[in-house]
């Protein structure tokens, strides 16, 4: 009798949409965790638990919704996707995320650089392409690497992520070891492809050693300038970028504090 008692209550429990009550907290609280919506329970459940939650999902069609959560706006739910998506490009193709990022945020730079030049006649897509070449071939590639290298240098330190500590010794690689080598290298980047643009147009492709004498020329000049520029505009946003970001979105970050240094590194090279 008791038996029958029992089953009746699970039945009527299940019928009125309750069956949640009867399931063990442990299935509950995975339900929460799921956002709410109570799955089939393994094999190993005792019948009760299997009968409650298959009774739920086929009387609430398939949804046993702890509470009913307000629907999310649809600019927000935009933003949410598009961001998503991103991440997980960005997970699965990391460096080509990378590049294309930077091939974007370097064209926004250029577009502004040779918008505020006032030296600048009309519009040049040559130099554009120039400078989003050497963003997608070079800088991209190099900053990928440093940041791991980075990664590997301050765990040696033993220093905890998220600290200041931390973000000062990845600040410290960054400015000190990675800013003079990187600029150093985009000089002759941008003269090599800067040269090329202009065969690609008809003009004689010089050779190397009249290359290299004017990027030498070129450095004599700017070098110190843009490494001093370099200083003001990146150190508060890359101790910002080490402290907060996570360390897959960095070169991210950093790509979006480069629409200025872009526009900045695209007059000081075309000058």
């Amino acid at each position: 009798m008791t038996r029958a008692a029992g089953s009746a209550a699970l039945v009527l429990a299940a019928l009125v949409g309750r069956a949640d009550a009867l399931v063990r907290p442990e299935m509950l609280a995975q339900a929460q965790r799921r956002g709410g919506e109570l799955r089939a329970p393994a094999l190993g459940a005792s019948p009760a638990a299997r009968l409650a939650a298959s009774s739920a999902v086929l009387l609430r069609g398939g949804a046993a919704r702890a509470a009913k959560r307000p629907a999310t706006p649809p600019h927000m739910s935009l933003v949410a996707r598009t961001w998503g998506g991103y991440l997980e490009l960005l997970e699965a193709y990391p460096m080509r995320t990378k590049m294309a990022t930077s091939a974007v945020l370097s064209a926004v730079g250029d577009v502004l650089a040779q918008t505020l030049d006032k030296s600048v006649a009309a519009f040049s897509l040559r130099r554009l392409l120039v400078l989003v070449s050497v963003n997608i071939f070079y800088f991209s590639p190099a900053l990928h690497y440093w940041y791991n290298f980075f990664d590997v240098a301050v765990g040696k330190l033993k220093l905890r992520p998220g600290t200041w500590g931390s973000a000062l010794a990845y600040l410290a690689l960054d400015q000190l070891v990675n800013t003079p080598l990187t600029l150093l290298g985009f000089f002759h980047v941008f003269a090599l492809a800067n040269a090329a643009s202009h065969a690609a147009l008809g003009a004689p492709m010089p050779g190397a050693g009249v290359l290299l004498a004017g990027v030498r020329a070129k450095m004599g000049v700017e070098y110190a300038n843009a490494l001093l520029a370099n200083w003001k505009v990146w150190a508060l946003p890359q101790l910002v970028n080490f402290m907060f970001v996570p360390p897959s979105l960095r070169v991210g970050f950093a790509n979006l504090v480069a629409i200025v240094w872009n526009a900045i590194l695209s007059m000081i090279a075309n000058r």
